[in-house]
């Protein structure tokens, strides 16, 4: 089997691994003591110790959390020896420590997301946005059900949305994290919004967020595709099947004459559509050459070895981060997780996915996974859902775009994610929930959240999770 060259910690650096090694993998003997995960039996184990199992949970039956007890502190200091205190803000544990142990560190604490910091005050992990009255209430009600930790209906949304933007709020994103709402618009309203714009509806707080869009997240906080990357097994002379977590490569730009630059991203899953027609999905931003939207293997070159085209981009999804690629003649496409394969030809670990799932009642700190050529198999939480309201072109009525935020620890994140737009995201049932789209430049909490837009879109056509 080739290796493959990724990039390593120290940037500029590539090292040679196995498909499915991970950066994030620490020592076997690590130094987070001695309640480390251990191996699920309906998922592989991550090679970075994404999970600290403690002697009791801190998760409620109905998806919440807890802090931690005083009798059970112990424990955290046996993880963590240096640790001062807890304090439970939704939905994360936030430990603060003496002094920061070793990156890279963990994601779940108890069965919860952890936030490790040393800070004496704040650094707590989430934005409120503002809030329109601080001694008073403007209380409001929708019909349809919002429950606390469930990600709610669209139509759902679509009414918080109506009733804010009805009293002049101009917003389009909304957000919900299981237990509060926040809304984000471009332009500040006129003087006196804090006197008409809901506190509350159905019971959960409202906040608004003033000059950071949906649109302006989506424009300039995306991490641009990989230059750097390579992924360059040929595939296509061993006759591997190819599976969703593979890198691909497509244009950038032209710097001479027959002369290309290139960029690196992931490919995601085998879909079916109505027609019977197969496609593989793709990150649009990974092929931003309009007058040449084909698909590569990479190659160890500079620029794409044209020998290695497999596909072309033939369908977009609006301005979601979604795309549709044909692949070319006699080749293979398995609906199943990436994974690294033995020397029969067979893959490791290999578990197949069920279906393309529909974002409505997911559970917010459940876990969702990610493996792929670059970071290897990866476990976060499904923290945050946004929902996005885009005008139609021409006067058509306005749709609404979902996608989660996802959250994968507070160490060092961004560069591990290098090249994984439109890697897939699936949840604990194999059900695939979107694919990664970018990850945020760190905020004044240094969250570094990554974005993944649903494949709602492709559900509503009429595609299915396939194979080739």
């Amino acid at each position: 089997m080739a290796s493959i060259a990724t990039p390593s910690p120290q940037k500029g650096r590539p090292a040679l691994r196995r498909k499915s090694a991970s950066p994030w993998k620490t020592k076997k003997v690590h130094p987070y003591g001695p309640y480390a995960s251990t191996p699920s039996l309906t998922q592989n184990l991550p090679e970075k110790v994404t999970r600290i199992q403690l002697p009791f949970s801190l998760r409620n039956s109905n998806g919440g959390g807890r802090n931690v007890a005083k009798g059970e502190f112990s424990a955290i200091k046996t993880v963590f020896p240096t640790a001062l205190s807890t304090i439970y803000v939704y939905p994360y544990l936030v430990v603060r420590v003496k002094e920061l142990p070793p990156q890279p560190w963990p994601t779940f604490i108890g069965d919860i997301p952890l936030w490790l910091t040393d800070k004496a005050e704040g650094g707590i992990p989430l934005d409120f946005g503002e809030s329109p009255r601080l001694h008073s209430s403007l209380e409001f009600t929708v019909k349809g059900e919002i429950r606390d930790y469930h990600v709610p209906a669209p139509d759902t949304i679509w009414e918080v949305y109506n009733l804010v933007n009805g009293k002049g709020a101009g917003v389009d994103s909304i957000r919900f994290n299981g237990m509060r709402f926040l809304a984000l618009g471009e332009n500040e309203p006129a003087a006196g919004w804090r006197n008409v714009l809901p506190t509350r509806i159905n019971g959960y707080k409202m906040g608004y967020i003033w000059g950071r869009s949906g649109k302006k997240e989506h424009a300039f906080r995306r991490n641009l595709p990989a230059t750097t990357v390579k992924d360059d097994s040929d595939y296509r002379s061993q006759g591997e099947i190819l599976r969703p977590g593979v890198l691909v490569e497509g244009l950038y730009k032209m710097e001479g004459q027959g002369h290309f630059s290139s960029v690196i991203t992931t490919s995601g899953v085998c879909v079916e559509g109505p027609g019977g027609e197969k496609r593989i999905t793709v990150s649009r931003y990974g092929f931003p050459l309009e007058s040449h939207q084909e698909v590569y293997h990479p190659s160890a070159q500079p620029a794409p070895n044209f020998a290695n085209k497999i596909g072309k981009v033939d369908k977009v999804f609006g301005v979601t981060d979604i795309a549709l690629v044909k692949l070319e003649d006699g080749l293979s496409y398995a609906a199943e997780t990436f994974s690294e394969h033995s020397e029969t030809g067979l893959p490791f670990n290999a578990r197949p996915f069920r279906n393309l799932r529909d974002p409505e009642g997911l559970r917010y700190g459940d876990s969702v996974y990610m493996n792929t050529a670059v970071n290897g198999l990866c476990e976060g939480a499904h923290v945050d859902t946004d929902w996005k309201i885009v005008q139609g072109p021409g006067g058509q009525e306005a749709h609404m775009e979902i996608g989660t935020f996802l959250y994968w620890g507070n160490g060092q994140v961004g560069n591990l994610f290098e090249g994984c737009c439109g890697g897939v995201i699936w949840d604990e049932s194999f059900d695939v929930i979107g694919q990664l789209h970018y990850v945020e430049e760190a905020d004044s909490h240094d969250r570094k959240l990554s974005y993944a837009p649903s494949f709602l879109p492709l559900i509503k056509e009429g595609y299915q999770l396939s194979s080739i």
